[in-house]
């Protein structure tokens, strides 16, 4: 059996929930030992540390006393991971001088890098691989493969990645120093001083939209519109373009107007929304649902007392017109609906650092 067709007998759990791994003990057992296995270790060079109830020592500790150890922290099929659950593996591993932890539920993957220093643990996050996408979780575990780590493979592997998560920020970003960067480059060109960091936007983004589809850059050239402060929000934003709440936080001032078409959760499932409102509700049920619930009412804001989401609406005459009753396993809430873009993904910024989820998992498609 190869990791291909390994792969494909763990994607089995996903549709039979009789017979997903009920504790961490099975999850280790039927899903991330047999991957290791396929990864090129041999039973004999990885430990496997019993539970000790105080989470002292990772899980799984890869090719042991050599210089190229790794650590391994492992959950339960069913939890949520997040960054949180990595924070003792780190510390271990920089006690230990080495470099490399990964944190996993066997449907999810993240690998971290303790040489990324005096940050705190979601900065030192390299990429994520999900079970259900083959193509992200293949390269992960190329990457963790024995001969990767040990001959730095892997070490380019995470230099390549966290490159293209910073340009894929730096170049979606109209306010990024890059973006301004190549747009203040652009403008001393002849004929091109009328562009604006937005149609650099545009261009980067229609260029990565043609390279998925056909492997080639577009050939037509940008459109340079008249000179203007910049471009209405809907031209900064083209088809099929997905962006992470992580993504949105960064480009808040940006999304007035744009239209959300579907939401996806860290789980992989999704859903069809057309409102802010609807994007809101979704993640909101979603974290309900898990247990993930905030104080309430919860507001998301430094000050005033606009709710977000509320038990019972204010006492207001406007109130009523102001709040969009729903239900999440029998508990009526109230979600204020009046609001901007801006104001719902900023609040749900907070709510999920309160309930400590990662705001990288849920990604919306425009």
């Amino acid at each position: 059996m190869n990791l291909q067709q390994e792969l494909l007998r763990i994607r089995a759990y996903i549709t039979d929930s009789a017979t997903r791994p009920s504790n961490e003990a099975n999850t280790c057992s039927r899903v991330i030992t047999p991957l290791l296995i396929q990864c090129g270790y041999e039973h004999h060079e990885f430990d496997i540390q019993a539970h000790d109830g105080a989470g002292r020592f990772p899980d799984y500790t890869i090719l042991p006393d050599t210089q190229y150890t790794w650590f391994l922290e492992a959950k339960t099929w069913q939890d949520n991971l997040a960054d949180s659950h990595v924070i003792q593996a780190l510390n271990y591993a920089h006690t230990k001088g080495k470099r490399w932890v990964v944190l996993s539920n066997g449907r999810e993957w993240r690998l971290y890098d303790d040489h990324i220093v005096g940050v705190e643990p979601a900065e030192r996050l390299i990429t994520i691989a999900r079970l259900e996408c083959s193509e992200e979780l293949e390269e992960m575990l190329s990457a963790l493969n024995k001969e990767s780590v040990q001959s730095a493979e892997i070490e380019r592997f995470a230099l390549r990645t966290r490159l293209a998560t910073m340009l894929k920020l730096q170049l979606q970003s109209a306010n990024s120093e890059l973006i301004k960067s190549i747009t203040n480059c652009i403008r001393g060109k002849l004929g091109l001083t009328s562009i604006v960091t937005s149609d650099v936007v545009t261009f980067f983004q229609n260029w990565h939209h043609a390279s998925v589809t056909s492997r080639q850059p577009p050939i037509s050239p940008v459109t340079i519109p008249p000179a203007s402060t910049e471009l209405p929000p809907s031209r900064a934003i083209s088809s099929s373009i997905k962006l992470s709440l992580s993504d949105l936080k960064v480009r808040e001032r940006e999304i007035q107007g744009w239209k959300p078409k579907i939401l996806t959760f860290p789980d992989g499932t999704s859903k069809r929304i057309s409102t802010w409102r609807e994007y809101s509700q979704g993640i909101i049920e979603w974290l309900f649902t898990r247990g993930k619930i905030p104080n309430l009412p919860f507001s998301g804001q430094h000050s005033g007392d606009r709710y977000l989401i509320t038990t019972s609406i204010p006492q207001s005459a406007k109130a009523h017109d102001r709040y969009k009753q729903f239900f999440v396993n029998g508990m009526e809430l109230y979600l204020h609906v009046t609001r901007s873009a801006t104001d719902f993904v900023r609040c749900l910024n907070v709510l999920c650092e309160e309930v400590s989820e990662p705001i990288s998992g849920f990604v919306v498609t425009f």
